[in-house]
């Protein structure tokens, strides 16, 4: 497990952030949104706890990072108004909880989330 950390100006004191602290933020972003839930990375199975885990990727640059996530969104919702919600939410809450800056958010969009259909009567 890597651990970055940040030294703001004129403190003596550090801020130590843990590699799964931001996965934790990003899950987050991501469940807060309605109609949209982390996917596995290569997968569509419905899972929580690690494979949770592995929606998010990200990688840590010299001006920032860059984050990949993998979700499954509802079937009525637009493709491009929720990646644009996902994007906004991502980067408000990574940055107002970390020090860190955001270079791009990737948004891929592995599967759909399909309404329970109601059943037939006779």
């Amino acid at each position: 497990m890597a651990y970055f950390k940040h030294v703001p100006e004129g403190d003596n004191g550090k801020i130590i952030y843990n590699r799964s602290i931001v996965n934790g933020i990003v899950l987050l972003a991501i469940s807060e949104i309605e109609g949209v839930e982390a996917a596995t990375a290569g997968s569509v199975k419905k899972r929580r706890g690690k494979n949770a885990k592995r929606s998010v990727r990200v990688t840590y640059t010299k001006n920032g990072m860059d984050v990949d996530v993998f979700v499954k969104i509802n079937q009525n919702a637009s493709v491009s108004d929720m990646a644009f919600k996902i994007q906004e939410n991502i980067k408000h809450n990574v940055e107002a909880m970390t020090e860190y800056r955001l270079n791009k958010i990737n948004v891929r969009v592995s599967g759909v989330i399909f309404d329970e259909e109601p059943a037939a009567t006779i």
